[in-house]
């Protein structure tokens, strides 16, 4: 409750989560003495608040007593009072006029409007505590590495997906990574688009065509979007097809990777 008071941003907000930090209906004990006296100075003090023309009896306070314990376990009793000052002060939208006796249907009409109000509240504060935590760990996570070490771990990406490459038959990688790796190392460009080249990529286009979830894939694009989208696939399969062709004059992937300057290995 703490961390998610300081994203209150007004007196609502800041009375909403301090009524929630006392303890529950739940935690109490009211077999005591002391704790069944708590909850009927709050009926008492609601009772008079909304101008009751007659006391409830004995018998009518513990029916209401024992339907809050019974229904609302996991309310405070700062939450009770909370509900009944704002009711008669208009800040719940509900009528707070009592029409006949002070009974369990008048309180959980009451009670439910603003635990709804604060349910609300507390859902839109959650939100923007769990906002700062994800913020907090994508900038952790995603922090720039020094550059010693990005060059170590483009370099380990690299070797290791080029060789997937060469013995698997993979695909290049998600943002083509290898293509522009091997263009900044003059391996490799697009002056290799023969139509050999361009055939083999229509064939693939073909088959991620046909593929089951192709209609998926496109049915909320526009036709402008849907062609470009396969030419953008087009072009990817005409990159590893190149690539392909090229690791096959290479012997060593790892030895060719290392050879190169760091500039080449880390783009700029």
């Amino acid at each position: 409750m703490v961390k998610i008071g300081e994203f209150c941003q007004n007196q609502k907000e800041n009375d909403i989560v301090k009524a929630q930090m006392a303890l529950r209906i739940q935690d109490y004990d009211f077999s005591t003495t002391k704790h069944q006296s708590l909850i009927s100075m709050v009926l008492t003090e609601w009772a008079f608040m909304i101008g009751t023309k007659e006391a409830n009896t004995a018998e009518e306070n513990l029916i209401n007593a024992k339907f809050i314990i019974n229904e609302y376990t996991d309310i405070t009793l700062e939450e009770i009072r909370q509900a009944m000052r704002w009711s008669i002060t208009n800040k719940l939208s509900i009528d707070p006029t009592l029409y006949g006796r002070f009974a369990p249907m008048y309180i959980a009409k009451v009670l439910n409007c603003y635990l709804n109000e604060r349910d609300a509240v507390m859902n839109a504060l959650r939100r923007k505590w769990r906002e700062k935590i994800w913020d907090a760990e994508w900038k952790e996570k995603n922090k720039p590495l020094p550059y010693e070490q990005r060059v170590a771990e483009h370099k380990k990406f690299l070797i290791r997906h080029l060789n997937d490459m060469k013995q698997k038959g993979v695909d290049d990688s998600a943002g083509q990574l290898c293509w522009n790796f091997l263009s900044r190392a003059l391996a490799v460009d697009e002056s290799e688009f023969t139509e050999a080249v361009k055939q083999y990529a229509d064939e693939r286009l073909k088959g991620f065509q046909l593929r089951d979830d192709y209609h998926f894939i496109i049915k909320n694009l526009t036709r402008a979007e849907t062609e470009a989208k396969l030419q953008t696939y087009k072009v990817s399969y005409m990159k590893t097809y190149v690539i392909h062709q090229w690791l096959k004059t290479v012997d060593n992937v790892a030895d060719f990777v290392c050879k190169q300057p760091e500039k080449i290995i880390v783009e700029a």
